[in-house]
């Protein structure tokens, strides 16, 4: 996902995968993917701060 795009674009941009898009149709559709990234931070990752990244 371009890094340029807001949570709020998120749901208006075509190169959004197919199984976020229930996710759009939720009121706090930005909410959910701010909390996603914050989940999922490559960066965090790297350092094995997150225990669900592979290789940790």
């Amino acid at each position: 996902m371009d890094e340029d795009v807001s949570p709020h674009d998120l749901c208006k941009t075509s190169k959004l995968p197919e199984e976020f898009l229930p996710v759009c149709e939720k009121e706090d559709a930005p909410d959910i993917f701010i909390k996603l990234e914050a989940a999922f931070n490559v960066d965090e990752c790297e350092i094995c701060a997150n225990p669900a990244c592979p290789g940790c």
